[in-house]
Formats: C-alpha cells, structure tokens, sequence
C-alpha cells in the first residue's frame, strides 16, 4: 500500500505556481508587473547600459500551443528622469531552458518584439532582459490578432492627427507667405513644431541620428520647449505684451531665450535638463492660456479668438501629465493629449485665418 501512494505522489502533477501567467487566458494582452523577478544571470558579454534580468512563470493551461507577443510597456513616466534615457524600454532578449518552448523575434510587430509559443498542459520559466525600463518594469503580453489590431486602430489614429496639425500648419504657412504678418508667422512655426514632437513621441525618429545624443526623450523635450517659447511669441503677436507691461517686454524676450536654452539642454542629456523643460512646458502653456483670456476679457477681440486653441493646448499638457503619473504605456490620457493637439491645431489656424 505504502507502495502504491509514492507511486500516485510521483504521477501527479506539480503544484501550479500561483503567480504565474496563463498565456491561454481570454484577454488580448495581460500587462505582466508583479509576476516579474529579478534574475542575475550567469557572466557573459558586455550587455546595455540599464540593463536587466527578470524571471516569468508561464503556463499554458490549454490542450494546443498558444504564442504570445513580448513587448515591453512604454510608460510616459520614463520621460521624466533626472539622468534621461538613452532609449525607450525595449527588450534585448528572451531565453527559456525548456527545448519545447519557441522564441523568435517579431519585428513585423515593431523592433525588440518576440513571438513566445509555449507547449500545452504546461508551466515553463522565461528569462527577459530589458532595458531602459520603468519602475518597476512591466511586460506587455498580447495575443497576435490582438496586437495587429491595436496597431491598426494606432495607426489609424496618428496618422489622422497628424494630417489635421499637418494641414492647420499649412494653412497658417501660406497665410504667412502671402501676407508676411507675425502672428501667421509665429502660428505655422508653434503649428510645425508641435506636429515634430508628435512625430517624436510616437517613435518616427527613434534609431535615427536625430535622437543619437540626448535620446528620443530629449528630442521630445527639446521640441515641447520650443512649441511653447513659440506659442509665448505668437501670444504676444496677437495681443502685444508692451500695451500693458511695457517695462517687462525686455524680460520676456529673455524668458524665452532661457526656455529654448533649457530644452536644448535636454536634448544634449544634460541631467535634469529634460525635466525642467517638461515642467516649464506645463507652467507656460497655462501661462499663455491665461494671458490671452485675460487680454479678452479686457476687450482685445484677437485675444478672444485665439484663447480656445490656446486652452486646448494647455489641456494637451495636462493630459500629458496624467499619463506620467498613470504610469503606463497605453492609457485615456496618451490619447487624449493627441486628440486635443489636433484640435488645438486647427482652432488655431482657423483663429489666425479670421484674424488676418
């Protein structure tokens, strides 16, 4: 008898890790956070700088293989560093000591992406080594259908957003060409710049020679300080500040010149540099608000005008904000700050067009 129950102990199976991932779950990506363990694996060749280990349970609790998508999660809140990021969070690699579990790169998905296909019936350990990541990092799992999907509807939501700020500059460029007037001017050129760092956010610059010295966030920074020292000009282009504060026109111009010099700073990855841009960003895209509905509401008619596009911007901001703070990579906010660009964008070109 003694006999048969060792037999039984050894047939049954192994007690199912509780923090692991079931890969055959119903949901088209599972954010993997908690389940991840740091790893110290063994010495080897020089690896990035930032770079990690980690340990995932996974099981597979169908009767068929099941492949998942690796990808790690891209929080806002990794732009805001002290000592900035040279890269955005990527994976570097995937290794499993099961012989059945298959990892292969999936770069039709976007770069540092691996496809993970995992026996049935079974719990395997993965090893990830990430880079560059949050704290603490977190791993996107997504189905394949899933994933094609998502990046379908993103594609489809940037490159409309970038049509409509792409158009709106445009249409204050050739306003400023034909008539040559500051405000057109100072309008296509805050309009261009916000449509680069929309460019730069999404990615389109990154591995490029434009992000080879502070990163792409420092790129982003740069290019966010510029958008609001431009639209600090244009402010004063509509509703000059020296009707009302005519001794501070000279600190104001210095004002600017400290911002652009700050984000280009950022840019050059001097610590910290990129955080106080962001900050004055938030601050100054306010400060524009306000001052253009304080002029209106004092009677300047091309200040009431240009105020709503100006709000929407300061809400673009905010939303930016709430997706650092949210803490992960795809949130309401993310979206929501590029569907207020677009709309800021037009309101603004509209406004310089009835302006002029």
């Amino acid at each position: 008898m003694s006999a048969f129950a060792v037999v039984v102990a050894a047939a049954a199976p192994a007690p199912v890790d509780p923090t692991a991932v079931d890969f055959a779950g119903p949901d088209g990506v599972v954010e993997i956070r908690d389940a991840l363990k740091p790893y110290h694996a063994p010495i080897g060749p020089k690896q990035p700088d930032n770079s990690g280990w980690y340990l995932i349970a996974v099981t597979n609790s169908a009767i068929r293989p099941i492949a998942r998508v690796l990808q790690a999660a891209q929080p806002q809140s990794v732009s805001f560093r002290i000592l900035p990021r040279s890269t955005r969070p990527f994976i570097v690699g995937v290794a499993s000591s099961d012989p059945l579990v298959s990892i292969a790169p999936m770069n039709a998905y976007g770069r540092h992406a691996y496809r993970v296909i995992v026996p049935p019936a079974s719990t395997v350990a993965l090893a990830v080594q990430m880079v560059n990541t949050a704290d603490p990092p977190s791993l996107m799992a997504w189905t394949e259908p899933a994933l094609a999907e998502h990046n379908r509807q993103l594609a489809v939501f940037t490159t409309a957003v970038w049509a409509v700020i792409g158009a709106a500059a445009l249409l204050a460029a050739g306003l400023a060409v034909t008539l040559g007037h500051a405000p057109a001017r100072w309008g296509a050129i805050t309009l261009l710049l916000v449509l680069l760092e929309r460019l730069s956010e999404t990615g389109l610059f990154d591995g490029s020679i434009a992000t080879a010295v502070g990163g792409p966030y420092g790129l982003m920074a740069m290019l966010a300080g510029f958008s609001v020292a431009a639209g600090a000009a244009l402010a004063d282009a509509i509703v000059p500040i020296h009707d009302i504060w005519p001794h501070q026109v000279r600190n104001f111009r210095l004002a600017l010149y400290g911002i652009c010099a700050i984000a280009i700073a950022g840019y050059l990855g001097i610590p910290a540099a990129a955080v106080l841009t962001d900050t004055i960003v938030v601050v100054g895209s306010v400060a524009v608000a306000g001052y253009l509905m304080y002029r209106g509401r004092f009677g300047a008619q091309a200040a009431r005008v240009a105020a709503p596009s100006a709000m929407v911007f300061a809400l673009v901001t905010l939303a930016s904000v709430a997706a650092t703070l949210n803490n992960t990579g795809e949130s309401w906010a993310t979206s929501a700050a590029g569907g207020f660009a677009a709309a800021a964008s037009l309101l603004l070109a509209l406004a310089i067009a009835a302006g002029e």
